[in-house]
């Protein structure tokens, strides 16, 4: 197998693409790792809060997930809404599967993904 050079995800489980780029040969587990992580954790813009309004369900289980973050770590990041808030209590990262179907249906026109993965997102045991 030659080395993957950039590995282009989506999610069911969020909005966000997440793109990873081989510092090296190839892309590892860590880079995977460490670029979700980096795109989670990312304050909630303007625009995708107005969006996320319009489903009263949704905003409030992010807003609780905010809550409980800012909770659990009060001198941790400010009181807004990150993008792992999102996810509510389904933060532990499942791994990748291969969902081409999904994954055309996401896309924006015109992009193009060479080996297109799905990152599976589920709840940690302890919730």
């Amino acid at each position: 197998f030659a080395p993957v050079r950039t590995l282009r995800l989506v999610a069911r489980a969020f909005p966000w693409p997440v793109v990873v780029r081989a510092a090296g040969g190839g892309v590892v587990c860590g880079a995977l790792w460490d670029r979700v992580y980096a795109v989670l954790r990312v304050p909630i813009t303007a625009a995708e809060w107005a969006l996320l309004c319009a489903d009263e369900v949704k905003r409030r289980a992010v807003e609780r997930a905010m809550r409980r973050r800012v909770e659990r770590d009060p001198q941790g990041e400010e009181d807004v809404p990150l993008r792992i808030d999102y996810l509510g209590s389904s933060t532990l990262f499942l791994g990748l599967e291969r969902d081409d179907a999904y994954v055309q249906s996401v896309l924006l026109p015109g992009v193009r993904m060479g080996e297109p993965r799905v990152i599976r997102m589920g709840r940690p045991l302890d919730t």
